[in-house]
C-alpha cells in the first residue's frame, strides 16, 4: 500500500537504507550506553 508522497522519500546520507541506519544507531546507544555503566561501576 503505497501512501500519497511516497515518491519523495530521499534514502538516508549514510549507510544506503533506513533500516540499516536505524540499526547502526541503536548499536551505538547499546555501545554508548555499556561504556558509561562499565565507567560507573569502575569509579563507583
Amino acid at each position: 500500500m503505497k501512501l500519497p508522497g511516497d515518491d519523495d522519500l530521499e534514502p538516508p546520507p549514510i549507510l544506503g537504507t533506513w533500516p540499516r541506519l536505524y540499526t547502526f544507531i541503536l548499536l551505538w546507544l547499546g555501545v554508548v550506553i555499556a561504556v558509561l555503566y562499565g565507567f560507573t561501576r569502575y569509579f563507583a
